[in-house]
């Protein structure tokens, strides 16, 4: 697999049932009510959708003056800046960014902006993290500074610093691959099968620099506007000194592996796991492994049996997932052997996504930012 192609011109849990706080661990409780949260932002049938754009307010929340212009064009960016060094923090100046939409994206460490620098006209997203979180943004401009030269990572543009850390991404206006998976009740192996090439070619990345992600899960892929993913949210990645494992608790309540649940040192292979958890749920729109019961939960982590769903309908996507979700980290296949799979064989290039940015809008509610949404949707179909 080439993953190093370009992604176009622009640069169901299985127990949705309702939980009881009483006698139901937190994490478990957040899982729950996260996905609960994430169904009901995704995709709405036909009717619901023109209802929902009826029913708008004509206030919009969105914010943009009558002749403001946009595109996602980054050398149009990097034309109007001084110069872009990796990894580099400069002062944040609020006048040279106009803000679109508050909060656009529910971030549980920060605040996530839609925002469009003035000089360039440049749309793109403001993480904005708060002194508490000095650390995770460090870590996570670094590593996506890094990370440049992958098509697969979310791009990063610029870092800021004033009260506040800021760090400037590109804008991926489908959302995330939970709420594809959830609008779909589960993409099936030959829908998911592109997916998760191109999230194997960013974990690859990322391993042959030492770069452990420890987050891989649906709320981290995100959809672009090629229709193609990226794999983001690099705030909990850690880069490692050599074969260097660690013991840090990481990952969630779902995707979390064995080792970690044990407080084992681990290395790179968590990311296999959690990424295999991560592809049975595209897949499915369910997960393999999950009990209200924490006691119980980790037992049946520990016991690594899974049960495949008619969702799965051939044998190499539950073969490539098997080998995933080894017990035994050694035992896991890697990002290289991931891609050597058979699972992959049918792909051929050049690469389409199995859904286009046009089908991609009409499928989802996507609320006030819609009309900036249509405005770059139809800018890309110009250029095919």
């Amino acid at each position: 697999m080439h993953c190093c192609s370009k992604k176009g011109k622009y640069k169901d849990i299985s127990h949705r049932t309702s939980v009881l706080v009483t006698g139901i661990n937190q994490e478990y409780y957040d899982f729950v009510e996260s996905s609960s949260q994430i169904a009901n932002e995704s995709a709405r049938s036909g009717m619901r959708k023109v209802q929902n754009r009826l029913m708008r307010s004509p206030y919009s929340e969105i914010h943009i003056p009558p002749d403001c212009t946009f595109n996602m064009v980054e050398e149009n960016y990097f034309a109007k800046q001084s110069g872009f060094t990796v990894g580099s923090w400069k002062k944040y100046e609020a006048a040279e960014f106009q803000t679109v939409k508050l909060n656009i994206f529910k971030g549980s460490t920060s605040k996530i902006h839609l925002v469009i620098h003035k000089k360039s006209s440049f749309i793109g997203i403001m993480k904005v993290l708060p002194p508490s979180k000095m650390s995770e943004a460090r870590t996570e401009l670094n590593v996506l500074s890094l990370s440049r030269d992958s098509p697969f990572i979310i791009r990063v543009m610029d870092g800021f610093v004033l009260e506040n850390y800021y760090i400037f991404l590109e804008f991926a206006p489908f959302r995330t691959l939970d709420h594809l998976t959830q609008a779909m009740r589960g993409l099936g192996s030959d829908c998911a099968r592109l997916y998760a090439m191109e999230v194997t070619c960013a974990l690859k990345f990322l391993h042959e620099r030492n770069i452990m992600h420890r987050d891989v899960k649906p709320e981290n892929i995100y959809i672009l506007l090629s229709g193609h993913v990226a794999l983001a949210d690099l705030g909990s990645s850690l880069r490692m000194d050599g074969d260097t494992i660690v013991s840090a608790a990481c990952g969630t309540y779902v995707t979390r592996p064995p080792e970690v649940w044990s407080g084992h040192p681990y290395s790179k292979s968590v990311d296999i796991w959690q990424f295999g958890m991560t592809l049975f749920n595209i897949i499915s729109n369910s997960w393999p492994i999950v009990h209200p019961n924490r006691e119980k939960h980790i037992s049946l982590v520990n016991n690594g049996k899974i049960l495949f769903s008619d969702h799965f309908k051939d044998d190499a996507s539950t073969n490539l997932i098997g080998k995933m979700l080894q017990i035994n980290p050694n035992r896991r296949l890697t990002s290289s052997q991931i891609l050597k799979h058979e699972y992959f064989e049918p792909l051929k290039e050049p690469y389409s996504p199995p859904f286009t940015p046009l089908q991609l809008f009409n499928l989802f509610d996507l609320g006030e930012e819609e009309v900036v949404i249509k405005v770059l949707v139809n800018s890309l179909e110009s250029t095919l």
